[in-house]
């Protein structure tokens, strides 16, 4: 049977409506920490307004892009990539990232979400940048990206190899400043931030850590009118955070979603100057 026009915006309104479930679903226990009814659906309003605006998005140029990038992608070599992981490292944690259509699909809608499909050519940092899917789509939309993970990953370093990014090793530890870079960046991103998914609950960070972070990466290694776009992990409890740290987010950012953490103007973070020595 032929697909409709109203045939499609109906399951495109089930979809929108299956992904707020799902996403009110994994902030549930944040929401109640918050007191304020009207906050509470300030974020809720939100939350639905971006998932619509990336299905939006998503309907006009999703293949368009996918179908471009991929041809851009050394296909052979990556299959090849996948054989080998396939069979002397049979486990998901491997394997998932071998999945490129799900991971490009999954990467693009986080650019759509922050507007880099029609943004001006940005300089990016993007933690903990695994396989580097994120920033091969940031790159394919113009921008100079810079990745920074730990590299100790033989799967991740053939994918960063093979995609063609710009990485270096490091990693974000509490209290320890960030490496220096050559040049300043528009926008430093991070997705699934595993400092508050602890196995032991005294490493979660709280206030003074995240403090400190946002503090070097705002006075050291962002321009002045830089971004921070951070996705967090849930804590083991399921929350994000506990409400200490939730009202020191909403201290210095009025739209807090969830696992969301979108500071779109930093100089709060410049009050308190964070040097290299």
């Amino acid at each position: 049977m032929p697909l409709t026009v109203l045939n499609y915006y109906k399951i495109e309104i089930q979809q929108i409506l299956i992904m707020m479930f799902y996403g009110l679903k994994n902030i549930r226990k944040d929401l109640q920490l918050i007191d304020d009814r009207k906050l509470q659906l300030k974020i809720i309003f939100h939350i639905a307004l971006n998932l619509i605006k990336v299905r939006i998005i998503m309907f006009s140029r999703f293949k368009k892009d996918r179908d471009e990038i991929m041809e851009r992608i050394d296909t052979n070599l990556f299959r090849t990539i996948q054989e080998k992981y396939r069979k002397i490292a049979p486990n998901e944690n491997y394997t998932k990232y071998l999945n490129i259509s799900g991971y490009l699909k999954r990467n693009l809608k986080r650019a759509y979400r922050l507007n880099l499909h029609k943004s001006k050519p940005l300089n990016i940092i993007d933690f903990g940048a695994g396989a580097g899917y994120f920033c091969f789509i940031c790159n394919y939309f113009g921008h100079n990206v810079m990745a920074m993970d730990v590299g100790k990953s033989p799967v991740f370093d053939e994918l960063i190899q093979l995609l063609g990014i710009n990485r270096k090793i490091g990693a974000i530890e509490a209290f320890k400043r960030l490496p220096k870079f050559d040049t300043d960046f528009d926008l430093a991103t991070a997705f699934y931030v595993p400092f508050n998914k602890a196995s032991n609950p005294d490493e979660v960070w709280r206030v003074e850590e995240w403090k400190f972070l946002l503090e070097d990466l705002a006075n050291n290694l962002l321009k002045e009118n830089g971004r921070i776009f951070f996705f967090l992990h849930h804590e083991n409890d399921g929350k994000h955070y506990d409400r200490i740290l939730l009202q020191f987010f909403l201290d210095y950012n009025d739209r807090l979603l969830g696992q969301e953490l979108y500071f779109e103007h930093t100089e709060k973070f410049r009050a308190v100057r964070v040097g290299y020595f």
